[in-house]
């Protein structure tokens, strides 16, 4: 739709599947570019000459987006980087086209609001710079924004529930700890207050019950998702962890300080367990003390640091087979 001055364009990209193949990245970057104004309502985007530099085909967007109040709503942005941990030299390359992209995001005059999700934060992308940015990643009032708490599970699958603890044989008290167990635990809010469950697991454990001849079974559907034991093995490949992490690796727990969760990274520079975390394979659990240097100082969370364990078991059956296969490498 195309909207005056005094209404809102939403603008969608998602980051996630930019291909594998470095020479093609600012091909595909530009294309999300286009397809996202595009569906916006800017019909001059199907003329948007996507044979010039990515820096000119933002000017090409520019003239659309100085007459509407965008709001851009973009997923998994930090994807194209996080598969290239392992090459520097292609992570640069990816880097440098994202900080233009950014850069010229954050100069439009009429950008009303911004929600960028993903998992790692990246230095030198022109985004986590300047006041106007509000990282929400940790603070306790959206820490259910991207999940689903035990209540909501009850209620949006209220009708689903009884037929699969029926099916699978279990009282639904046994159903709903289960779930709990497999696919809850994800918590990463600096009060360690908001445990939430994975949407993907918990949509596709409940679709097997509107067959009538499917039984409904835990399965690691989130490691499975996007293929992440593979990831995380190769990662691991291209580095050698010391003694002391690999016996807190064994025993599925670590603390880590506020600083720690929260540092931005450069490539080649990403802390193993503070990926771990970030990533979701491991989630805080609980506060572990408070780093002080004056006993009157208040409990801010830049203080705290944080005991942090495996997710959970849909996790683990991933996470588990994948450190096996690194000791023996």
């Amino acid at each position: 739709m195309s909207c005056g001055q005094s209404q809102l364009t939403p603008l969608f990209a998602c980051f996630n599947r930019m291909g594998t193949y470095i020479s093609k990245f600012e091909v595909r970057l530009k294309e999300h570019i286009v397809n996202a104004f595009r569906a916006a309502g800017c019909a001059e985007a199907t003329r948007f000459d996507q044979s010039q530099s990515l820096s000119g085909l933002l000017d090409q967007c520019s003239d659309f987006a100085y007459q509407h109040q965008l709001v851009f709503l973009i997923d998994d942005w930090d994807k194209p980087l996080s598969n290239r941990l392992d090459n520097e030299s292609e992570f640069n390359v990816v880097k440098d086209l994202l900080a233009v992209f950014y850069s010229w995001l954050r100069s439009l005059p009429n950008l009303r609001f911004v929600l960028v999700t993903g998992i790692m934060r990246y230095r030198e992308t022109s985004w986590f710079t300047g006041q106007d940015i509000q990282d929400l990643s940790m603070d306790p009032d959206f820490a259910d924004l991207l999940g689903y708490t035990q209540e909501e599970i009850k209620q949006a699958f209220a009708q689903y529930i009884p037929l699969a603890a029926e099916r699978m044989h279990i009282t639904q008290e046994q159903l709903l700890e289960q779930l709990k167990l497999y696919y809850a635990g994800f918590c990463f809010d600096y009060d360690a207050s908001v445990e939430v469950y994975c949407p993907l697991a918990i949509n596709k454990f409940f679709s097997a019950v509107k067959s009538k001849n499917k039984v409904p079974y835990f399965e690691s559907y989130w490691m499975r998702s996007a293929n992440d034991p593979s990831a995380l093995l190769s990662y691991l490949l291209e580095h050698t962890l010391k003694q002391a992490e690999l016996k807190e690796l064994y025993e599925q727990q670590f603390t880590l300080s506020y600083a720690e969760l929260t540092e931005a990274n450069y490539c080649g520079a990403v802390k193993f367990k503070q990926l771990l975390v970030q990533a979701g394979y491991f989630s805080i659990k609980s506060i572990a003390g408070i780093e002080l240097d004056d006993d009157d100082e208040p409990d801010y969370p830049e203080h705290r640091r944080f005991n942090c364990a495996i997710t959970n078991k849909d996790v683990e059956k991933g996470f588990v087979p994948v450190l096996t296969q690194y000791l023996r490498s």
